[in-house]
């Protein structure tokens, strides 16, 4: 019976195993009574606006005017169905207090996330492959029946002979740095977590949370909590030589500045092979705390402590140039710093060219996270003055949608595209403009977090970039969220549904905007209605947010900005010397 309802379904387009389709009437007799049916991933839906003409056909009257024109609405192609009013999605769900803006009602979604580690998470596992070594281990024992069964032939006695286990020869401490940076790179510590017990190179993977706030850096048994009990780094070095350890950091904090990290690192890398992943790019490593530059490494045995590593400058000879710290590694989480990193260490001997951490003379660290009391029109133009033109747009952009959790930034900043990188959030998250909400609870995981502008820093930031920039980002966001659902991690944040339990306060601040077909998708039933802030097609007011009948001309919404918010502030709002774009 089972074999011939996976031939028939095979037959419509639909190939699944006999063990799927038992999992599917298993979850089908276990979904609550009402639910709707729960599709499957589809293809890519028709981008926003009417469908490609042809080379030779009329230019249609949608289609856009001479430069500088400006961009008509784009009505609904007659070949596509409509595909339902769009709703908006924001990171939290509490009504603005003293405010006459109308409250949205709002349901919970798990909105799907982007990976940093993005298509080379493939390579980056491959990369592990010199790891994945097998040596006797004679502690333990198994039966080698080949030799056994000799011997019976041979003698005639029932005699068992074992042999030594070929068993991994690593194992592998994981150690995330969970300082107040490193909330950005949550996502990044647990891709790689994930990639190094798949990548069945290592006994054993143990992970551990980094704490430096306190005099002595201390490890936790798991990051991002403050719960656990607290260990030396003592506990985790291995005399044999035979454990990994492998820390994930951003290099801001004032502990690897003042020199504690460094005697840790040194401790661990007396014991066996250690290295550090870099969070940042590479361009900003020199103005974080683990500052490296390149050397030529010589090993003589596999694996070992690094401090028994040979180091000489690559290019300069030996007899001008020392190195004279212990080697410790510093890698891009790409696979091939990894893969030249992974083929040394697994090596009996081998040499290669490796950025190692600089012993550079201890520096003060830079301001941590957290808006800068007094002017916030002077704390602009300290973080524009300091910051990249890249980070200072992509700030432009977060204040349009903020308050933002961290999946929120990443989704935005994808959504810019290059020149932009994950660096640029960092720069936006320490350049003293953002601030934890209070209402947050301190148990709040990484990913829940939310982040926010001060209030006169926010106008101004605005000023960076125009609204229809604003508007094609926020399309960009929606296109990657619809590619990704059913794809990637998913993060917690509100939509606007006529059902909903919770309001959102402002509609405007929304960092997409979602269809009811998305939404069932996303296992929400559509509402009865449009709802408030919605409207009933894509469009230049990010999908068809409608304008409030009674507000004043030139208020209504366009998507990024309420009737009672204007997007930008007026020429009487702006302290001196500040322009509009």
């Amino acid at each position: 019976m089972i074999t011939r309802v996976t031939q028939v379904l095979a037959e419509s387009g639909v190939e699944l195993s006999q063990e799927e389709l038992l999992d599917a009437f298993w979850l089908a007799g276990r979904l609550p009574r009402g639910s709707g049916p729960l599709a499957r991933l589809a293809a890519p839906e028709a981008p926003y606006g009417p469908a490609e003409a042809p080379a030779d056909a009329a230019p249609s009257p949608a289609e856009p005017g001479p430069e500088g024109a400006e961009e008509p609405h784009e009505p609904a192609t007659a070949g596509q169905p409509d595909p339902g009013p769009a709703r908006p999605v924001l990171s939290t769900a509490e009504p603005e207090e003293d405010t006459d803006a109308p409250q949205v009602p709002a349901l919970p979604v798990r909105a799907p996330d982007g990976r940093v580690s993005g298509a080379g998470e493939l390579r980056l596992g491959k990369s592990l492959r010199p790891l994945r070594q097998r040596f006797p281990d004679h502690r333990r024992h198994e039966l080698d029946i080949a030799r056994t069964v000799t011997v019976l032939a041979d003698t005639g006695m029932l005699e068992t002979v074992t042999r030594p286990v070929r068993s991994r020869w690593l194992s592998l401490v994981l150690v995330v740095d969970d300082g107040v940076s490193m909330v950005l790179w949550q996502r990044l510590a647990a891709e790689l977590r994930a990639l190094m017990e798949r990548a069945s190179a290592f006994r054993d993977v143990r992970v551990h949370g980094l704490d430096t706030r306190g005099g002595t850096p201390r490890l936790r048994t798991s990051p991002y909590t403050d719960s656990g009990r607290l260990r030396a780094p003592q506990t985790v070095s291995d005399p044999t030589g035979n454990t990994l350890a492998l820390v994930v950091s951003d290099g801001v904090g004032e502990a690897w500045r003042d020199g504690r990290m460094r005697r840790v690192m040194e401790l661990w890398a007396r014991c066996g092979p250690t290295a550090i992943v870099q969070a940042l790019p590479a361009r900003l490593w020199d103005g974080s705390g683990i500052a490296a530059r390149p050397w030529r490494v010589t090993t003589r045995r596999r694996g070992g402590p690094t401090r028994a590593w040979h180091v000489t400058d690559p290019v300069l000879p030996p007899d001008l140039v020392h190195f004279d710290s212990v080697a410790v590694p510093v890698l891009e989480p790409t696979p091939v710093a990894v893969g030249d990193w992974a083929r040394l260490i697994a090596s009996p001997s081998g040499t290669a060219v490796l950025p190692l951490w600089s012993p550079g003379r201890d520096r003060p660290g830079r301001p941590s996270a957290g808006a800068s009391p007094g002017d916030g029109a002077q704390a602009v133009l300290r973080f524009r003055d300091a910051a990249s033109p890249e980070a200072y747009r992509l700030a432009a952009h977060l204040a349009a949608v903020s308050p933002v959790t961290p999946p929120v930034m990443r989704l935005v900043q994808t959504a810019l595209g290059p020149p932009t990188d994950p660096g640029h959030i960092t720069e936006v998250f320490l350049g003293g403009l953002m601030h934890q909400l209070t209402t947050d609870a301190p148990d709040r995981l990484p990913h829940h977090r939310r982040y926010d502008f001060s209030g006169d820093a926010r106008p101004l930031l605005l000023t960076a970039v125009s609204p229809k920039e604003l508007l094609r980002t926020t399309r960009t966001v929606t296109a990657h969220i619809e590619a990704a659902v059913g794809r990637s991690p998913v993060f917690p944040a509100w939509v606007g549904h006529p059902d909903g339990s919770a309001v959102i306060g402002n509609a405007g601040r929304s960092f997409g905007w979602l269809k009811e077909e998305l939404l069932r998708r996303l296992g929400i039933a559509p509402g009865g209605g449009s709802g408030t802030g919605t409207g009933s097609g894509p469009g230049p007011r990010a999908a068809g947010a409608v304008p409030d009948p009674a507000a004043p001309p030139g208020a209504e919404s366009d998507g990024c900005g309420t009737a009672t918010e204007p997007l930008l502030p007026g020429p009487d709002e702006l302290p001196p010397g500040w322009e509009p774009s």
